[in-house]
């Protein structure tokens, strides 16, 4: 059977709503709704049937089941609990209830058409039907499975209240958490990293974690979001775990390469319905109350979506100065950067999250407020796996993702010519090259790879006889012997820093300001910063490139340094094509993401006209 909605109810001859809907499920018999009895938001909780209020307990999520046909798990808008019978039994007369969702037989149920618009919810786990017990029309009247039978109290009508909505909106109409601080850990008392910078849904995940002055800690994962301004989900019960006094990692003296390679991890299977997305893992030690963060991303690499979202892990990690060493002079000790880094230590920046807050939190904030149809990566999946590029319409890029490996250039080229559109709402992209090592423990792309300024004379690419290699040193993207500069993909190039100024909009008129009642001069106050792209005319940039915003960041210089906002067209140039004609829009300016969202921003920069341009962009990049 296949069922879509229209005029607000399902019927049996279109096609299935694309991510799910969400509705109230009104019994044939009765007239009276699926209810979870008191409100309730614990396990075990029984469904029973109730005068139809439209509650938030009344309305249910159908999430489909992957691979399965009209088949769902029913998830509980106010409580986030799926529906299920009771502890799995078999028996004519078990209670439905709800309880925490897993993914299991136990918690699907088929959506079989009866005619006529009425429908039996078939437990897969019996093949039993959802019935109202003892046929009672009164409120109260509990929710049962029973074998077939012809009665009405086994039929049930679906009244859509949103039809056709994505994994994002439906993750994203559930409850918030409230979020309780803890002391943070400032000195290695307890501290952790992740085997993995992201990890499907249904694949496991290690957790290393060092406590020093704890002997147990407790471990909990959390999905943010938007959560109604929650901003944070919590997704498990904390799990309570012996602590282990993890050693220090030496340096190496030649590289400054530092990797922890900790041992007895907390292995997590991440569950089947988790929707893609940023998570973190908090981490408190038992008696001390001290924690830290562990960042990681949920992909759904078989989902197609309208968006991909792109998290800059490596240049997270090159950033990262954990144990003393980055890849940057400002931040090592004795002034003296590494040439590698690893994966394999945690994340010395944001409480152990590294550069999550910074930029990207914005930009991913806005996307699940607004409810765009998006799915997470990071920027090594794309190197690892071009393939997950493809079942998107869009690429999207937020922040600050400066450092990019050849593969990630490649395979963003290649999507980009069978018509996927990308979007760069930051600065400072692709401006350095690296490369992807194994960890010390074979561990594949666990080791950032990146001489930089040092590169013409010590990166081994440069200094063997093989020139074939050439094009893999860690040099500067625009430099030789690469030659590939930033602005033969964005339109725009790196060009300068620090800066804190206003954006000045100079095309007006075009479909990129559509709906802002913007004009040529006017200024988006503060948002050009604090690395700014500019449009230079090195022969590189695309035919077509469009300059909307010219704004000057520096006017003592000589001449006066401008930063710019560009886009461009791309027609499809090999089958087959996500999109006819591809949009590449850069807005150049790294601080543009606190226009749309004001999290962990002082300065109160969110501006109205941001978010108008940030639609419009988004809606192009997928026509």
């Amino acid at each position: 059977m296949i069922i879509s909605i229209s005029g607000g109810m399902l019927n049996a001859y279109a096609e299935l709503p694309v991510g799910g809907f969400s509705a109230n499920i009104r019994s044939v018999s009765s007239n009276k709704c699926f209810d979870v009895s008191g409100a309730a938001k614990i396990n075990g909780a029984n469904i029973i049937q109730y005068t139809c209020r439209k509650s938030l307990n009344q309305t249910v999520i159908f999430i489909p089941v992957k691979g399965k046909s009209a088949v769902y798990t029913l998830k509980f808008a106010h409580s986030g609990q799926c529906m299920k019978v009771f502890i799995g039994r078999r028996q004519d007369g078990a209670f439905i209830v709800q309880d925490l969702c897993n993914g299991s037989l136990n918690q699907q149920f088929m959506l079989q058409d009866t005619g006529n618009n009425r429908y039996q919810l078939i437990a897969q786990h019996t093949g039993k039907r959802v019935t109202v017990r003892f046929s009672s029309l009164a409120d109260g009247a509990k929710l049962i499975q029973y074998q077939q039978k012809d009665s009405d109290s086994q039929k049930w009508q679906i009244d859509a209240i949103t039809a056709a909505i994505n994994p994002i909106q439906i993750e994203n109409s559930l409850p918030g958490t409230k979020w309780q601080w803890f002391p943070i850990a400032n000195n290695h008392e307890i501290e952790g990293y992740a085997s993995k910078t992201a990890v499907d849904s249904s694949q496991g995940i290690d957790f290393f974690v060092n406590a020093q002055v704890d002997t147990a800690y407790t471990l909990t994962l959390y999905r943010l979001g938007w959560y109604n301004g929650a901003g944070i989900r919590q997704m498990t019960q904390p799990t309570s775990l012996p602590a282990i006094r993890q050693p220090m990692p030496i340096t190496d003296s030649k590289t400054g390469f530092i990797e922890a390679n900790w041992t007895n991890p907390y292995t997590f299977t991440v569950p089947p319905d988790w929707v893609s997305g940023y998570y973190i893992a908090a981490i408190v030690g038992k008696m001390s109350g001290l924690g830290r963060f562990i960042p990681f991303v949920v992909t759904n690499n078989g989902r197609y979506s309208d968006y991909l979202l792109q998290s800059p892990a490596s240049t997270w990690q090159a950033y990262n100065n954990w144990g003393g060493k980055s890849l940057f002079i400002y931040n090592s000790t004795e002034k003296k950067p590494a040439r590698k880094v690893s994966f394999n230590r945690p994340y010395a920046e944001g409480y152990g999250a590294g550069s999550l807050t910074n930029w990207e939190l914005n930009m991913f904030n806005f996307l699940e407020r607004e409810g765009y149809d998006v799915s997470y990566q990071t920027d090594i999946d794309t190197h690892q796996n071009a393939s997950t590029l493809w079942t998107h319409k869009a690429l999207l890029s937020a922040g600050q993702s400066e450092f990019w490996t050849s593969n990630v250039r490649d395979n963003i080229e290649f999507a980009l010519s069978h018509g996927q559109s990308l979007g760069f709402f930051g600065a400072n992209a692709s401006y350095w090259q690296i490369r992807l090592e194994s960890s010390l423990t074979k561990q594949d792309a666990r080791t950032v790879v990146g001489y930089k300024e040092f590169a013409m004379t010590e990166d081994p690419y440069a200094l063997d006889a093989d020139h074939s290699n050439d094009k893999y040193i860690t040099t500067k993207w625009r430099l030789p012997p690469v030659n590939r500069p930033e602005n033969a993909l964005m339109g725009i190039m790196y060009v300068y820093e620090p800066v804190q100024a206003d954006i000045m909009i100079s095309n007006a008129s075009h479909w990129v300001f559509s709906g802002t009642n913007l004009n040529n001069g006017d200024k988006l106050p503060g948002l050009l910063g604090g690395l700014v792209d500019a449009f230079v005319d090195n022969g590189q940039a695309p035919y077509g490139t469009e300059i909307l915003a010219h704004s000057p960041v520096d006017g003592l210089a000589k001449p006066v340094i401008y930063g710019d906002m560009s886009v461009y067209s791309k027609t499809c140039q090999a089958m087959p094509c996500v999109n006819a004609i591809a949009t590449v829009f850069a807005v150049g300016s790294l601080n543009w993401s606190w226009g749309l969202d004001g999290f962990n921003n002082d300065k109160k920069l969110e501006n109205a006209s941001v978010k108008q341009i940030t639609r419009n962009v988004l809606a192009r990049l997928i026509q």
